[in-house]
Order: C-alpha cells, then structure tokens, then sequence
C-alpha cells in the first residue's frame, strides 16, 4: 500500500488543483470540468508567432474523469474543429500500463450550417450526447473499475518525492526539407523520457513516421511538448499530458492534439 507521505511535490513551475465531476444523487454522470491549457499552449508553443501567417491556434479541449485502482484512466477530448462546423467528442478508458486504448466511443456531429450563436449550438450538442450516451458512459466506467475524480491536481515542472526527481521530457527529429509556407519542420520521430535522478532513465513513448511520405509527418504533427502530469491517487503512476501542434489543412491556423502517457513512477528506469 502506498503511504500517504510518499509524495511531496515540489513543483518549480505550477500547481493546482481543479474541481472534476461526480454522480448526482439519481447516479447521473455530471461533465466534467476542463483541463484548461490554453495559457500553456500559448507559452509552450510561443515562437510560432514568429512564423509567417502565423494565426491563433485552434485548440482541442481536454477532460480528465477518474482512475482504477489498476492503472486506467478516463477522460473525454473534444478535438478542435478546423472545417466542417461540426461538433465532435471522444470519451477514453486507457490502460496507463500499457498505453492501449481499451474503450472509447467517438462522436462526429452533422454540420451546424448557420447558426445565431455557435457556441451555444455546441453546448446543446455535448447536452444533447452526454444524456444520450450516460448510461453507456456509466457502465464502462464500472467495468474497468474507474472510480470518478471528484478532483485533479495538474502539474508542472519537475515531480519531486522525498527522496527522488523526475522530469519528462520529449526529444523530436524532423525530416531535413526546407519547410513548405513557413511551416517548421514535420515531425518523422518523437521519443519520451522520463529522467530519475535516483534510478536513471526510461522511454515512455516513441512514434515514428509510417512510410517514407513526410508531407504530413506524424498524422501532420509540427511540434510536440510534454506539458505536465497528473498523479493516480491510488499507485505510484502519473498521467503525462502530451500536445502536439497539427498543421493546419491549407497552413495557419494549426489545431493542437492532446493525449496522455501513462507513466510508472518506480519500475523502468535504467542508469
């Protein structure tokens, strides 16, 4: 069993903790509270503005939900709408161990056409899903044994323990063009680590470009940064926040993709 000294985080950049969801008295699952990234994002991924053409991000919206016991960890992802007009969701169970996805459902809404207030029209729509789907969303949940979060702690910087630090960290290499309209250069490999002080270091992630077409990259991916974690309540394993920069379809504005990492926080590390 874990103590519940075993952590004392020492963070050098940021800490707080966010409200998340939880059933109401009828047993209904309530949506959950945003991971707001934005001011990262425009911190993390600030020399774009030097770019020509450079327009604000489109940026996807990211929810955390609970943990197991076992290492799963749910959240739902509203990716960012570049075209369509669409409103669109995916609800995630991942398996922290191992990366794999072990249930997700995925919403693509109809085009909205003219709207008077769109925002409005997407809040209507994630109501409209989340009722719908509640009792599905609920049942899964149970199966992989997913306890919902009444609260979250995010953080950033470097994760320090009484006796240890660990710092996450993402290595990119980029295919060797000249970059096309003031785009950087796509991404053909990204490697995450994570650097024990104590116990050394480990991967905790690696994509590669599939093929030898570097027009788009990595699924279009630009740039990437690890931007904090989040830690299980229940084992000694974090949720690590990836976002990767997606090029836009015809250039600026790009979209950003947020997924996450599981990451023990003990076992792997090699000196």
């Amino acid at each position: 069993m874990m103590r519940k000294h075993q952590y004392t985080f020492a963070l050098i950049f940021a800490f707080f903790v966010m409200p998340a969801f939880c059933q109401d008295r009828s047993g209904t699952l309530k949506f959950p509270a945003i991971l707001d990234l934005s001011n990262d994002v425009s911190k993390n991924f600030e020399y774009f503005k030097k770019e020509a053409g450079h327009m604000e991000f489109l940026e996807d919206k990211f929810y955390p939900i609970g943990w197991s016991k076992d290492g799963k960890f749910a959240y739902f992802v509203e990716p960012a709408d570049e075209a369509c007009g669409c409103y669109f969701g995916t609800f995630v169970i991942q398996d922290l161990k191992t990366d794999k996805i072990l249930w997700q459902y995925r919403h693509v809404g109809d085009e909205m056409g003219l709207v008077a207030d769109e925002a409005v029209a997407i809040s209507e729509e994630r109501k409209q899903l989340w009722a719908s789907k509640n009792a599905e969303f609920r049942t899964k949940l149970k199966q992989h044994g997913i306890q919902v979060a009444e609260a979250f702690s995010y953080q950033t910087g470097s994760l320090k323990t009484d006796t240890d630090e660990i710092t996450f960290s993402v290595d990119l290499t980029r295919t060797d063009a000249n970059p096309v309209i003031g785009f950087p250069y796509n991404l053909v490999r990204m490697v995450g680590k994570a650097r024990s002080v104590n116990k050394g270091e480990k991967v905790i992630f690696e994509e590669k470009l599939e093929g030898d077409d570097t027009l788009y990259g990595i699924e279009g991916a630009i740039d990437a940064q690890i931007f904090g974690y989040m830690i299980s309540p229940f084992e000694q394993r974090a949720a690590v926040i990836l976002v990767e920069v997606i090029r836009g379809y015809e250039g600026p504005p790009h979209t950003t993709r947020t997924s996450v990492v599981g990451v023990s926080l003990t076992s792997g590390f090699k000196k």
